[in-house]
């Protein structure tokens, strides 16, 4: 949020809070269900969340949650898009909603009917990227209009960030695989690591591009070399 907090969701209605990464806080959702995905709005301090059996939650001071529970499936990953001004959340069956306040939510028609696991947006270039299951990415200016772009692969993709210093998205794979774009229409492909690693997730640090799996955590400092 626009305070630096970090936050973490998960089982149970989870929400953990801090400000340095150390010290951790609780936050009562007010849920017993999984929550899977956290956004923060910093400009108008609003709060959305979303889990499993169709839970939205959302907050302007991390104490009230009003629950939403939408006749869709389970939600994996959330993002704010700016520019447009829409939140976008994706889950199983590429399920794919957009709002404005939270509140209105409008089922997008998907190009894919596999699982979308992770969501992005990039303010630089203004586009929306989802990725999922067997090898699909699929991006959007508006949320509204989705095109499945090619990536000639198979394995599951977990996680999709946009780093703004390479100006670059970086997705991160089962079967070791990382892919990257300039442009989120063309895909660059690489094995990172020996042995069969599924990378779960991705982030960027100090400068640096951190792949993790369960058990390691490989790093870059160029974005190309892991």
């Amino acid at each position: 949020d626009k305070m630096g907090n970090i936050f973490v969701v998960g089982e149970n209605g989870t929400v953990l809070k801090s400000a340095d990464g150390t010290s951790w806080s609780s936050v009562d959702s007010g849920v017993s269900a999984t929550l899977n995905t956290f956004v923060a709005n910093g400009s108008i301090d609003e709060y959305i969340i979303g889990g499993n059996g169709f839970i939205i939650l959302k907050s302007y001071d991390l104490e009230n949650w009003e629950d939403y529970e939408l006749e869709a499936t389970d939600f994996k990953s959330c993002t704010y898009c700016k520019n447009i001004g829409k939140y976008v959340v994706v889950g199983t069956g590429g399920i794919i909603m957009s709002t404005r306040d939270g509140m209105l939510w409008n089922k997008e028609t998907s190009p894919v009917n596999t699982d979308l696991l992770s969501v992005c947006y990039s303010e630089q270039k203004k586009i929306i990227v989802a990725v999922g299951a067997n090898g699909r990415i699929i991006t959007s200016t508006d949320a509204e209009n989705w095109i499945i772009r090619n990536t000639n692969i198979t394995s599951q993709l977990n996680a999709v960030i946009y780093d703004p210093t390479r100006e670059k998205f970086f997705v991160a794979g089962n079967d070791n695989k990382v892919l990257t774009s300039q442009d989120a229409a063309n895909w660059t492909t690489q094995t990172v690591g020996t042995g069969t690693k599924d990378f779960i997730s991705i982030a960027t640090s100090n400068n640096m591009i951190l792949l993790l799996t369960g058990l390691f955590i490989f790093k870059s400092t160029d974005g190309n070399t892991f």
